[in-house]
């Protein structure tokens, strides 16, 4: 049998969940993988279960577990070490189902000018006890830069021959804990070709902080998206495109923050922080009008 895929792990601590998103890797109906796991230097036993399960399975496990300085570097550090024609992801607190990588590996061999596709997932909202569908519409520019069409990283399975070299995490610290906004407005300077599956292959288990610990998260994250759109922007020499690309992404990544604290965490005046944010790119925003009809009908 010829290994052709790796599902890579980046971990730090990954208790309670991990154990189930393993037994989803070995679940998979397709063969064809090597597991491949990047440790930030677990101390809550997270090695003890990968070491657990790499002596249980019948595939190869390849453990690394080493500093890191945060997580573009953890993960072009696992992204260094595949060596195979495809790729696949899992978090310690998501998993596959047993079909992920055969729907997305063997569209990759059929269609041999896509880079990267993505599936359509589940969520989990462990907060409220109930799993939602997440359908992914088509890619492209403008749904990336406003975070309207979220293609959720975890989902993804990359052709690593045809990604042009656009595999690895900018490092700027700038960017925090969100890298992969900057990374995939480059795919679209890039031209990749990436594909939307209708099959729900993936599931992502929402996180269950909320109060002003939610409200810390979000700012960060859409702090390290902004600074992201910047680095992006520097790319584009005309000015007035510039300018509009920063009033789109400035409003829909605030707008993005908003309606994940409102519906996910149900709280309006941290919801309102993100909505006044947003305000400053784009005032009269239908989309921020929209929200916020529906928050004022509750």
């Amino acid at each position: 049998m010829i290994v052709d895929t790796s599902i890579c792990l980046v971990v730090k601590n990954g208790l309670p969940y991990l154990k189930e998103a393993l037994e989803s890797v070995a679940s998979q109906s397709y063969k064809n993988f090597k597991l491949l796991v990047q440790d930030g230097v677990s101390t809550d036993g997270t090695l003890d279960v990968l070491n657990e399960f790499k002596n249980k399975v019948d595939f190869e496990v390849d453990i690394i577990s080493e500093p890191d300085f945060g997580i573009a570097d953890a993960y072009n550090k696992i992204r260094k070490r595949v060596d195979t024609d495809y790729f696949a992801y899992i978090d310690s607190d998501n998993k596959l189902l047993p079909n992920h990588l055969e729907h997305c590996v063997n569209y990759l061999k059929k269609n041999k000018d896509t880079a990267i596709v993505a599936s359509s997932q589940f969520i989990l909202n462990q907060t409220e006890g109930k799993i939602f569908r997440y359908s992914l519409k088509n890619f492209d520019l403008l749904g990336s830069l406003t975070m309207e069409n979220v293609i959720p990283a975890g989902s993804l399975v990359w052709n690593k021959q045809n990604m042009k070299g656009e595999i690895f995490f900018n490092e700027d610290p700038k960017l925090g804990h969100v890298p992969d906004y900057e990374l995939k407005l480059r795919w679209h300077s890039k031209k990749l070709k990436i594909d939307i599956l209708n099959e729900f292959t993936y599931m992502t288990r929402l996180s269950e902080a909320s109060g002003s610990s939610n409200y810390d998260r979000y700012f960060e994250f859409t702090q390290g998206m902004l600074n992201g759109l910047e680095l992006f922007l520097q790319t584009e020499p005309n000015e007035e495109k510039k300018a509009y690309f920063r009033k789109l992404g400035g409003c829909g990544i605030n707008m993005w923050a908003a309606e994940q604290i409102y519906f996910n965490a149900k709280d309006n005046p941290q919801a309102m922080g993100f909505i006044e944010r947003a305000k400053l790119f784009i005032p009269d925003s239908p989309r921020l009008k929209k929200l916020k009809d529906i928050m004022d009908k509750k």
